[in-house]
């Protein structure tokens, strides 16, 4: 059995990953990769070194991480996505949408008949990107 300790120093060591990788992101502006990597940093010290910590320094972290994140210091890094994978992910997310939606159908009242628009559009889609998440549905 995993004990409380265990986890929360899984989850420290986690959050200590996350700083140095925010330290590391060369798509962030300096001052982003300073105040994320200052945030995941002392956050993952709460969780690694909470039995060591005395309360004053545990309480300075906790506003600290206050301040960071009300100041709206703390940012994500902006991703570039070409036009081809924002069409591939949308058709993907349509497919996979009509899918659950036919398959509901289907296994709730019964009444989602093949020939339909949905299931037909489903299948298309199907054909069309056969590697989509819900192009497994059939």
């Amino acid at each position: 059995m995993i004990s409380l300790d265990l986890l929360y120093y899984i989850v420290g060591i986690l959050f200590l990953v996350f700083g140095i990788l925010s330290f590391s992101n060369q798509a962030k502006d300096i001052k982003s990769r300073i105040s994320g990597g200052v945030f995941w940093i002392s956050y993952s010290f709460t969780f690694l070194l909470a039995g060591v910590l005395p309360h004053f320094v545990m309480g300075c972290i906790v506003i600290l991480l206050a301040l960071i994140a009300g100041f709206n210091l703390l940012k994500p890094a902006k991703i570039e996505v070409s036009k081809e994978e924002k069409e591939y992910f949308r058709s993907c997310q349509k497919a996979w949408i009509r899918s659950s939606l036919c398959s509901s159908v289907r296994t709730g009242s019964r009444s989602c008949f093949p020939g339909s628009k949905l299931c037909r559009r489903s299948a298309d889609t199907r054909r069309k990107y056969p590697d989509c998440p819900g192009s497994a549905d059939k």
